[in-house]
């Protein structure tokens, strides 16, 4: 079976939990059948993927402008072509925002249509966004769901949550999770050193991970709440703490406590140079890639409900569960104070 897949976001660098499931879902894929993703601008060489460039005065003027690019005419016109010569079996959008370009792909070709629900946005907006937005982005999801040929959820909490939205005239639900990869062996030493001199840790300093794009809202969201609600309950004895936001792009407002660095390529030795991770997200939908990550690496974790949702388990691997801010802080006192309790965490 040969699968065309649209991307609405380059491939590189990987700095998006999106485009990591991207990049390691359609690589394990392509061993198994032929695939083809199409993606507007950098697919990082990914044998798989074909770059499509095509500037658009819509980019200039708008925020995420990669977003509106999949729904330029020159981007569907091209998406139809490339279908047309390749001629897949069944054209898949990876995400509601790669939809218009995959449903000019599918019509071309006269192939099914389907849609992997990379979160549910409107479930994401909410908290984030004012209304109408929340509400109108439900309203749209369900037109656009309901006329696909299947769906790909993450989780199965959302393929029951997509039942219920779109009631008798949900499409068949296909439900692929998301996962990680886990290093062979760990990071050199004279690595993970290069790292903490890098971030201008000193040897008695403690390092605490938050790992994320720093462009998508409940990353941005979860650190104000931590700065507003968990920092301020910490004692001194935190003082000792450097507190490493590694992901892209580093915002223009700073964020107390945390120090970005920008994007890492070397994840592994990132992890290795931490002692505690967080996750404080408190909004979104879907499961966090970067949970995944820091668990695949033997880092502990104190996290919120909301970001492990789906991760079944995860409690009793590695993560801390702190919903509200005297729980959260509390959580990672635990582990800041005691090496021992990291180490036996980590490993779980």
């Amino acid at each position: 079976m040969r699968l065309l897949a649209i991307s609405w976001q380059p491939l590189s660098p990987v700095h998006s939990g999106y485009r990591q499931r991207v990049v390691e879902l359609y690589g394990e894929l392509a061993k198994r059948m032929e695939v083809l993703v199409i993606v507007p601008g950098d697919s990082g060489g990914a044998p798989f993927a074909r770059d499509v460039q095509t500037p658009s005065s819509w980019r200039g003027s708008l925020p995420k402008g990669r977003l509106w690019e999949t729904f330029s005419p020159g981007f569907r016109e091209e998406a139809a072509k490339i279908a047309r010569e390749w001629k897949p079996d069944r054209v898949l959008a990876e995400g509601l925002w790669a939809v218009s370009a995959a449903k000019s792909a599918a019509q071309a070709t006269g192939v099914p249509l389907g849609i992997t629900v990379q979160n549910i946005e409107y479930l994401s907006a909410r908290g984030i966004y004012p209304p109408p937005i929340p509400s109108a982005l439900r309203v749209y999801e369900r037109r656009v769901y309901r006329r696909a040929d299947w769906l790909v959820a993450i989780t199965e909490e959302e393929r029951e949550t997509l039942h219920e939205v779109l009631g008798g005239k949900c499409p068949p639900i296909l439900v692929v999770p998301n996962g990680t990869t886990t290093p062979s062996s760990p990071p050199e030493k004279i690595r993970v050193e290069q790292i903490r001199k890098s971030w201008g840790i000193r040897p008695e300093e403690e390092v605490v991970l938050f790992l994320g794009n720093m462009n998508y809202p409940p990353n941005l969201k979860g650190l104000a709440w931590f700065s507003k609600e968990v920092y301020p309950l910490l004692p001194k004895e935190a003082s000792g703490v450097r507190w490493i936001a590694v992901g892209e792009p580093i915002p223009s407002e700073p964020v107390h406590p945390f120090e970005f660095v920008g994007f890492m390529g070397d994840l592994d030795a990132a992890c290795a140079a931490a002692d505690v991770a967080i996750s404080p997200i408190r909004h979104g939908s879907g499961t966090s890639i970067k949970v995944l990550d820091l668990l695949g690496r033997g880092l502990p974790i104190v996290a919120t409900p909301e970001s492990i949702r789906g991760l079944a388990g995860t409690e009793n691997a590695g993560v801390r569960v702190g919903g509200t801010p005297n729980e959260f802080a509390h959580r990672l006192l635990e582990l800041l104070k005691n090496e021992g309790e990291r180490e036996r965490q980590g490993v779980l």
